[in-house]
């Protein structure tokens, strides 16, 4: 197959797509990202409760599950 085929291919395909892309709606992942700006879907600020049961972060392994001290009101120095 010479280059001249492949581009010719790919330039037409390139054309097609432009043509569809203001039909088409943006994609969306599968499980929608929360909206900061929005107090109703956003997380929760960390409760004082739960910060004081965070495991030390000398017991922290790299099999440990770091998503808890990922939340909004974790100190940055914990992050």
């Amino acid at each position: 197959m010479s280059d001249e085929k492949f581009l010719s291919r790919w330039s037409r395909r390139k054309q097609q797509a432009r043509r569809r892309e203001p039909d088409r709606e943006p994609a969306t992942s599968a499980s929608p990202q929360p909206d900061s700006d929005n107090p109703a879907v956003a997380e929760p600020d960390i409760t004082a409760e739960e910060l004081a049961r965070l495991p030390p972060v000398e017991e922290l392994t790299p099999h440990s599950d770091l998503t808890q001290f990922l939340r909004k009101g974790v100190p940055v120095a914990l992050r």
